[in-house]
């Protein structure tokens, strides 16, 4: 298995796409060929456990840079932390419809299913090791505090997050900053998510030239951060493979990683039927997939903050893909992008998909009354960015005769307000996040400048 890049023909290994951020010319990584997973393996998939789907997933992808117990021994040490016995369980919200649970890992979020295994990938490859590793990642939300509880600690290591001031949850942010590991700095930034990732994508370009570090991206431009979220969507879907089920997911979409994801896993041969992309009021997103294009516009803060993003970095990986694999096309388009806020995708790009697609954004005021009516009929309180999954499955047209998978991306008490928003009371508590109020917090405010986030990591 070797890589390529959305903006160049290249040709390069495993170790050192996962251990980099950009690829050269600014592009993002993928893989030059998809593996195939046939009906007999995703049914002996589906009787095994989740640690066993994520080390066949990440052998699939590594050119034979690990051994099959190598990659059993980074599942075990990943999911170590996680807090319920199924990883990844479904619980039911109605008749064919289900909540994926994503949120059981060590800072209740779906993004320590791709982080922390990276991190212990990382400690198993040797790529880096002579060198430092130099961590940089922008986040709105749940990402910096994954990243900061993978990497904390890690001898020869350095993280650095990016998040938007003042536009994150207070959990999150305590989550983040109450961390008091030396190799650990917290960057508030006084504008907004999207900021924040250009200067991560700036600053990664710049140091990547540097030979006394290597430098790692933990957004979800990474991809190890893909390959490892694959994972869920193929432990679930070889269960319903093995029940016989075709399925559709509903995925609340910011940068467009989670969605990506799905679409990998049913290019592999997961039976994914369609895909349900769900936005906020931020819908640049959701309009490509309406209407064949998108213009870059303001973010609006919203109750589910995670997703307050206009154009996700995650776009060009499906470009590339709905190009044919084109990167001189896909860099254009890139290009044209960044200069007028404008893009499209290619005609009867929806032909090129292993499932069908739509997509619905959903505001405050919808992300609050589903949130009411779900307590109300099943007892069970969901985030406002699961909110948005559930609101977008409840208008979707396109999955008949399938069960609808939610994906449910965060624990309800990371938003304490517009769950007591909704429903009158804040969620409980589970003690990981009760500890994170009461500890000394410690980050850096700086300006909404690329020299002064430069300047602040030195």
């Amino acid at each position: 298995m070797r890589y390529t890049s959305t903006r160049a023909d290249l040709d390069i290994d495993f170790a050192t796409v996962v251990a980099s951020g950009l690829a050269p010319g600014g592009g993002l990584y993928l893989p030059q060929s998809w593996p195939h997973i046939d009906q007999a393996e995703l049914e002996r998939l589906g009787a095994g456990s989740y640690a066993q789907a994520l080390a066949f997933v990440g052998g699939l992808f590594d050119g034979g840079a690990l051994s099959a117990a190598a990659w059993q021994e980074i599942a075990h040490k990943a999911l170590a932390g996680f807090r319920h016995s199924a990883i990844a369980p479904l619980n039911q919200l109605g008749a064919d419809h289900w909540l994926l649970e994503l949120f059981h890992g060590p800072t209740l979020s779906f993004k320590d299913y791709g982080l922390q295994p990276l991190s212990q990938l990382l400690a198993a490859l040797s790529a880096h090791k002579a060198r430092k590793l130099f961590i940089l990642g922008a986040t709105s939300g749940d990402t910096g505090s994954a990243a900061i509880a993978a990497f904390r600690g890690q001898p020869g290591a350095r993280i650095v997050i990016l998040h938007p001031h003042g536009r994150v949850s207070e959990v999150q942010r305590r989550q983040m900053t109450t961390v008091d590991d030396a190799n650990v700095l917290n960057l508030a930034v006084e504008g907004s998510f999207d900021d924040c990732q250009r200067f991560a994508k700036a600053l990664l370009a710049e140091r990547a030239e540097r030979t006394d570090e290597a430098v790692l991206s933990v957004n979800s431009i990474n991809w190890g951060r893909l390959l490892f979220q694959t994972a869920y969507y193929v432990y679930i879907g070889a269960q319903m493979a093995r029940a016989g089920r075709a399925f559709a997911v509903a995925v609340p979409s910011g940068n467009f990683g989670n969605a990506l994801s799905a679409l990998i896993a049913a290019k592999m041969g997961v039976p994914i039927r369609h895909l349900i992309v769900a936005t906020n009021a931020n819908d640049a997103l959701s309009r490509i997939f309406t209407e064949g294009k998108t213009t870059r516009g303001p973010v609006r803060q919203t109750l589910s903050p995670a997703m307050d993003i206009q154009i996700p970095s995650n776009l060009e990986r499906l470009l590339f893909l709905l190009n044919g694999c084109d990167a001189t096309k896909t860099a254009a388009q890139m290009a044209d992008m960044a200069e007028s806020g404008h893009l499209a995708l290619p005609q009867n790009w929806a032909d090129d998909l292993p499932f069908s697609l739509e997509a619905h954004a959903v505001d405050d005021a919808e992300i609050l009354q589903t949130i009411r009516e779900t307590f109300a009929g099943t007892d069970r309180i969901i985030d406002p960015h699961t909110a948005v999954a559930v609101a977008a499955a409840h208008r979707a047209k396109g999955a008949a005769g399938c069960a609808v998978l939610s994906v449910s991306t965060a624990h309800p008490a990371k938003f304490p307000d517009a769950v007591e928003q909704a429903l009158g009371f804040a969620p409980p508590v589970p003690e990981p996040l009760a500890r994170v109020y009461d500890a000394p917090e410690r980050f850096e405010i700086v300006p909404s400048s690329l020299d002064a986030v430069r300047a602040a990591i030195g």
